[in-house]
């Protein structure tokens, strides 16, 4: 009996430790895609960039390519220069929810978080939700920039201190 209790243990402990091993795996692979699709961005390369979103992205089912590149020169002209980019949070999901539908997804998703400096806007926190497709590679679902405008006061301060 004592044989059987440890051979059960033994086949749960593995078990675990499998899966954590797969989801740190997954989150690396993620991280790969994510950092190398954040790079095509900060250098330009929007049609490469835009190949690399998910088909159901809402990027890439609300616009064709010319549109998300131009909206995409536009943000990168809005936030200047690249500067420094920290991930502050990776972790892997099997299941989310639909933003419009409100249904419940199952796969495979990874949600990275990431602290950005760029040369006109200092602090951009950016959030990438990654899938992997059928054929099991990561594509973008969702990429969300967030920051925080300077109010009126802030403004005049840093317009005072220019002069």
């Amino acid at each position: 009996m004592k044989s059987i209790i440890t051979f059960c243990i033994s086949i749960l402990i593995s078990t675990i430790a499998y899966s954590q091993k797969k989801t740190e795996t997954y989150i690396k692979e993620a991280r790969k895609v994510a950092k190398s699709w954040l790079a095509d961005v900060n250098n330009e390369k929007f049609a490469n960039a835009y190949s690399l979103l998910h088909q159901e992205s809402i990027p890439k089912k609300n616009n064709d390519s010319i549109m998300w590149c131009k909206y995409m020169i536009l943000e990168q002209v809005e936030f200047g220069e690249f500067k420094k980019r920290n991930i502050t949070n990776a972790q892997f999901v099997p299941e989310i929810q639909d933003q419009e539908s409100g249904n419940k997804i199952s796969g495979f998703f990874v949600f990275l978080e990431y602290t950005t400096e760029y040369q006109n806007i200092k602090t951009i926190t950016e959030t990438i939700l990654l899938q992997q497709n059928d054929q099991t590679k990561w594509e973008i679902l969702n990429y969300t920039p967030v920051w925080l405008t300077p109010s009126s006061e802030e403004e005049k301060t840093l317009n005072q201190n220019k002069k």
